[in-house]
């Protein structure tokens, strides 16, 4: 991922100084990570919800499938 000082981004692989929002490097064309402010707030929830299924899911075939 790219390195932050402040609000100037630095790319992780050349240390071209990169915009905040940019999707890779203009230099060496590396992704930088930078996305916007709410993409982590969406990704742990789908997770959580995946997880929760998954236990209910497992719980299910434990009491079902036949011993």
């Amino acid at each position: 991922m790219g390195d932050s000082v402040g609000n100037i981004h630095y790319c992780s692989h050349c240390g071209n100084e990169i915009e905040e929002n940019a999707g890779s490097c203009s230099i060496c064309n590396a992704p930088t990570h930078f996305h916007g402010k709410d993409w982590q707030k969406k990704t742990p929830r789908k997770f959580i919800y995946f997880f929760i299924g998954l236990v209910i899911f497992c719980f299910a075939v434990m009491f079902i499938a036949p011993r």
